[in-house]
Parts: C-alpha cells; sequence; structure tokens
C-alpha cells in the first residue's frame, strides 16, 4: 500500500494557454473602460481648473475695481498697460489651428491681429496666473486705492488676494491653460475714449464684454481649436476637445 501526499501536477501548455486568452479578454474588456474615466477624470479637472481662475479674475476685478488685469502699479487701464494673454505653467500648445482675430486700432495697440499663439509669437503684452492671482508681482500691479464716492462714506479699493489656492503648474495633459484678456480692457483715457466713444470696441464689465472672454485649455490632442474672439458680440462654444470656461458664464 502506498501512503504519503501526492505530488502535484505543473499547469499544462493548455491550461496555461486558456488563462493567458482569458486575461487577454479581460483586459480587452476593462482598457477601453479605463481610459474612458481617466479622459472624463482629466476634463472634470481642468473644467474645474478653468472655472476657478475664472472666478478669480472676476473678483480681482471686483476688488480693485479694474477694468482690466494691469501689468504696472498704476490706477488707469491703457493699451499699453493691460495684459493681453494671461497664462499658467505648463507646455505650449502643440499646434494652434484657428485663425488671427483682426482688431481695429483702439483694441489692438502695437498690432493687427491677436490668438492662442506660442511663447514665442505671443503678445508682449502677457502675464501669469502667479503674478496675477497669487503673488500681485510684476511692478506691484494693483495698489490700494481709496476714494468717496456719491458723498458716501469712504471705500477702499485693492488687490485681496490670493485669488487661487495655489500655483497651478498646468492642465491635466502637461499644456497652457490661457486666458485671452485683452477683451476685459475698456476705455478709460481721453485717447481711448476719443478712439471708441461709446466703448463700443472695448466693452463693459458690467454688461459684458464685447468679446467672449475665456480660460482655456487646448484638450488632450494639445491643438487648440477654439478661435482666441469668437465671434465678435456674440456667444462661443469650444472647439474640438478645447476645455473653455466663459468668464461670468459657463464651462463648454
Amino acid at each position: 500500500m502506498r501512503t504519503g501526499i501526492a505530488s502535484s501536477r505543473g499547469v499544462s501548455l493548455v491550461e496555461a494557454t486558456i488563462i493567458l486568452a482569458t486575461l487577454a479578454v479581460l483586459a480587452a474588456i476593462i482598457a477601453p473602460a479605463i481610459g474612458t474615466y481617466v479622459d472624463d477624470a482629466n476634463n472634470v479637472a481642468a473644467a474645474h481648473d478653468a472655472e476657478t481662475i475664472g472666478g478669480g479674475i472676476v473678483q480681482l476685478l471686483r476688488d480693485t475695481g479694474s477694468r482690466c488685469l494691469r501689468l504696472v502699479g498704476t490706477t488707469d487701464c491703457t493699451l499699453s498697460n493691460r495684459v493681453d494673454l494671461l497664462v499658467s505653467g505648463g507646455n505650449d500648445p502643440d499646434s494652434v489651428g484657428t485663425a488671427d482675430v483682426a482688431l481695429p486700432d483702439s483694441e489692438s495697440a502695437s498690432y493687427g491681429s491677436v490668438n492662442w499663439l506660442p511663447d514665442a509669437q505671443a503678445p508682449t503684452q502677457r502675464d501669469t496666473l502667479d503674478d496675477q492671482l497669487i503673488e500681485n508681482d510684476n511692478a506691484t500691479p494693483y495698489p490700494a486705492v481709496s476714494f468717496t464716492g456719491g458723498g458716501g462714506p469712504r471705500m477702499k479699493l485693492g488687490w485681496r488676494g490670493a485669488y487661487l489656492n495655489g500655483p497651478i503648474a498646468s492642465d491635466p495633459w502637461g499644456y497652457k491653460y490661457q486666458v485671452n484678456t485683452i477683451f476685459l480692457a475698456v476705455a478709460t483715457n481721453a485717447f481711448d475714449t476719443a478712439a471708441s466713444p461709446d466703448q463700443s470696441q472695448e466693452g463693459l464689465r458690467e454688461s459684458g464684454w464685447k468679446r467672449a472672454v475665456m480660460v482655456l485649455s487646448p484638450g488632450a490632442n494639445g491643438a487648440i481649436q477654439t478661435s482666441f474672439g469668437g465671434p465678435g458680440g456674440g456667444s462661443v462654444s469650444a472647439a474640438g476637445d478645447d476645455v473653455i470656461y466663459i468668464l461670468g458664464g459657463t464651462t463648454r
């Protein structure tokens, strides 16, 4: 009579093939679902960041009484003193697939057209989110201003940030968030008012800007497909896989 523990048998080639085939089928089923989940999560994160940035800009304008983002520490908003393009950290977009937006002289200052351009070509009047919304840096652009309005109590306007909890290094795909802040500007001095007496070229914050001011992420493909200015006087929707937030509006 034979006693003891029976020896175990290894997995046969046929069994191993079946196991591997089963795992391959499961991976083929699960992978797209995981990919979709990651894409959705990135889009949600980009939309949240864009709305947070937009909200910070609007609050800064309210606190400072400003009608533009300013490059240097003056109380005036002029063509030469405004921020025309605001950017986060990150990589430049892989490509910019929209046509330039031609602007009249009263909007464009020293250049006739603008777009979502890489650093080397972007408007020289540009600044970073960190400077404007976190540090109040770059020649202290927002000093405190006191005034008495209509015989009422003395009021103070000034930068009360930070308007973001911390730096936003890039969008979820590693690209820069960009904001076409050139369209925040309004006529405030004699030259600007003479060039645009009804301020129709620039628009007023109280009634909405002439063109959509938006925070934009180029999305996963890295190509900006949404027009820099949108349709003049009209609404704008995100093109391609871009993620945008319209200031005072919605995420699209």
